[in-house]
This record gives structure tokens, C-alpha cells and sequence, in this order.
């Protein structure tokens, strides 16, 4: 999916997406992004499960040349922005197999099959999560576009570990 100044909403998930992920409180977050740009802020957003700019369940963004993760859970708030975790930097216009996972008080980041985060900084479940929708390369309202590419993308109601990410990512780099 090329989304610069657009975005896609993927239909009719929203709810059995919620349920699956309350019910286990983990989340694995997979994608393979070439970002178009290094000046991109707000941060944008390349996968988001959310309604706009401060309300959201997870997001996967971009901000200058860095991935970022926000999750909500009642410690990180509405926003999942306190804290919002830095994860790697990423290069404009190569791919970058990402995989971002969490179960309660471990988040763990991997970049092209080599772990670069592992943090207890993001505490909590899920029990405070709402109804939200999943948009690619941007919000659901609010302005917060992504410039790029992005493709192979994936969301468990499960962690999955490091070998499980390092096939994964070695999988993709055959492919591209």
C-alpha cells in the first residue's frame, strides 16, 4: 500500500479486533514500511488503531527519522502518549521489517529480525480500550498523514518471540 496524503481503512474488524486483543491484554504489531520521507511528524501514523489524534488503543508511527509506539492502557492514558517508546531509526526509502510486541509490563521491538527494545516502561492491560478503527497511514479524523510504502502488515492477539520475528523477517527479505 502506497498511502502519501491518503490512507486505507480496513473494514468490518474493528470489533472482533477489540474483542480478541481485551480478551488476551497482548498485542503483536507486524509490518514491513519504506518511509517516502525523514521529515515526517505529528508523529505520523502508519498503522493505528484510534479515532483521532488523542484517542487510541495502539499506534505505530513515524517521527523524524524514528518508529514510535504509543499504547493505551489506564497507566499510559487515553493518548497511550505517557509515555509514548521510541523503538528504532528507520531509513527513508529502504524497507524495514518491523515487529512490535507487548503483554502486560514488556514491550518488545525487533527491526529486520534483531530485537532493539526490550522495556517495562508501558505497565497495564487493556480494560480501558474502546471502540476505535483500524487506519493505515494516517488517523480516522485529524490530520496525521504517512508518506511511504507499507505492506506485509499483521495484527496477533498474541506475543510472538524472537525466533518467531526473526522467521518472519527473514521470510519478508526473501520476498523483497
Amino acid at each position: 500500500m502506497a498511502v502519501g496524503g491518503g490512507a486505507f481503512v480496513s473494514p468490518d474488524v474493528d470489533e472482533a479486533m477489540l474483542r480478541r486483543l481485551t480478551s488476551s491484554n497482548k498485542l503483536t504489531v507486524e509490518a514491513v514500511v519504506r518511509p517516502g520521507a525523514t521529515l515526517q511528524d505529528g508523529p505520523a501514523r502508519i498503522v493505528s488503531f484510534s479515532t483521532d489524534g488523542g484517542s487510541r488503543n495502539f499506534t505505530l508511527a513515524q517521527q523524524g527519522d524514528e518508529l514510535v509506539f504509543r499504547l493505551r492502557t489506564p497507566q499510559t492514558g487515553v493518548n497511550g502518549s505517557n509515555p509514548e517508546t521510541p523503538l528504532c531509526s528507520i531509513p527513508t526509502g529502504r524497507y524495514t521489517h518491523v515487529l512490535v510486541t507487548y503483554s502486560p509490563g514488556r514491550l518488545v521491538c525487533y527491526s529486520n529480525g534483531v530485537k532493539v527494545i526490550d522495556t517495562d516502561r508501558i505497565q497495564g492491560v487493556f480494560r480501558n480500550w474502546g471502540p476505535q478503527h483500524i487506519v493505515f497511514g494516517d488517523e480516522w479524523r485529524d490530520d496525521r498523514d504517512w508518506d511511504g510504502v507499507l505492506e506485509g502488515i499483521a495484527v496477533y492477539s498474541r506475543v510472538l518471540d524472537a525466533p518467531e520475528a526473526r522467521a518472519n523477517y527473514e521470510a519478508y527479505r526473501r520476498i523483497l
